[in-house]
């Protein structure tokens, strides 16, 4: 008698578990759905800022952007994105690209949630971009700068 209750107990507790999984794998699925191939841009300041969301080699990242005037993009930084629950997402980024005062290096974490198809970081309001093309000007100079050092 003793022995079967050990063992409902333990199927119960593992059944639990799985639930449990499960939930917090579609919990990040469902953000990371919802923002990933796509570019997000604010313009409340300067020339505005942006990000592009994506995955490389299993891993889910974020290339955030400082947009300028005359360049499309006048900084940028890739982070390794968290997911911290099916609303809420984290991402590090340096001072500098934030605070164009200061001269450090030293990254600073922000949590981006989703909140009615927009993302909201630092009090401002990321929306969707209709015509995505900055993150491209980033990577055809990646390409570039790599294309530079091998020769």
């Amino acid at each position: 008698m003793k022995k079967r209750w050990i063992v409902t107990l333990t199927l119960m507790l593992a059944i639990l578990m799985l639930i449990g999984i499960n939930r917090l794998i579609n919990s990040e699925s469902e953000i990371w759905l919802s923002i990933d191939k796509h570019e997000w841009e604010n313009f409340e300041s300067f020339a505005g800022t942006g990000m592009y969301f994506f995955e490389e080699n299993n891993k889910k990242y974020c290339l955030f952007m400082l947009y300028g005037s005359g360049v499309p993009v006048m900084g940028h930084y890739k982070s390794e994105v968290k997911i911290k629950s099916n609303q809420e997402i984290e991402i590090e980024i340096p001072n500098q690209l934030m605070d164009l005062k200061t001269t450090d290096q030293e990254l600073q974490r922000y949590v981006i949630q989703l909140n009615q198809g927009n993302l909201i970081m630092n009090k401002k309001v990321y929306t969707v971009s209709k015509v995505p093309k900055n993150y491209k000007y980033i990577k055809e100079i990646s390409w570039l700068d790599k294309w530079n050092y091998a020769i």
